[in-house]
């Protein structure tokens, strides 16, 4: 696809990329206060339970590679216009579904959307900005603490992946290659740890994030 930059940055549109963003966001944690009526109503075991909370940020990860690149082909503004199509329709889905498979695919649905969104999102929003303001990303980036390196230094992330030369998007089997060997090693160190400890450590880190130092 052509990529066209903007002559002049489209704030109000940038605005509304922006606030869909947000709203896309809380349907990460909508399940989990739910959780307990959902296990009741469709007796439903805690592994299940588990798949219902956990699959929708996995999918995340893994199709998030996948969507970048359907983005470059057909453009970011269409992926979340059929995203804003998918994501209520999901949520229709799972309000009226009536057994674990259905639920599970109504999760399963969001969690499309839900990365559609969030890689398209900052695509479309880079085409409508002008190069002037673009050039003051990285100054921006740095102000807000928002690179990979920051996150780690400030503890809000456990680890930075690596990506190939050139991105992710241009070697999608080195990127799956690598997120199957990190995850693989991540997993297998927390089921070494017993479920009372994990989730102390989850806690206390959660506890951590936004924290100040006075100057």
């Amino acid at each position: 696809m052509q990529k066209i930059t903007a002559t002049r940055t489209q704030w109000h549109h940038i605005i509304i990329t922006i606030c869909i963003g947000i709203s896309t966001a809380f349907y990460i944690g909508k399940v989990p206060p739910a959780l307990p009526f959902i296990r009741s109503e469709l007796e439903m075991d805690l592994v299940t339970a588990g798949w219902v909370v956990s699959i929708f940020n996995a999918l995340g990860t893994i199709i998030g590679i996948a969507v970048g690149l359907l983005a470059d082909r057909i453009g970011p503004g269409r992926v979340i216009t059929v995203s804003l199509i998918i994501l209520p329709l999901a949520s229709v889905i799972g309000y009226f579904s009536g057994s674990v498979e259905i639920l599970l695919c109504s999760r399963v649905l969001e969690g499309i959307g839900y990365a559609s969104i969030f890689v398209a999102g900052p695509a479309l929003i880079a085409l409508m900005v002008s190069e002037k303001d673009r050039a003051a990303a990285p100054q921006a980036a740095e102000a807000l603490k928002i690179t990979a390196r920051d996150l780690l230094e400030l503890e809000l992330v456990d680890e930075v992946v690596p990506e190939p030369f050139g991105g992710a998007h241009n070697d999608v089997e080195a990127m799956a290659d690598t997120l199957r060997e990190v995850l693989t090693t991540n997993l297998e160190a927390l089921q070494k740890i017993d479920p009372e400890t994990r989730l102390k450590q989850r806690y206390a880190k959660y506890r951590r994030f936004g924290k100040f130092i006075e100057g």
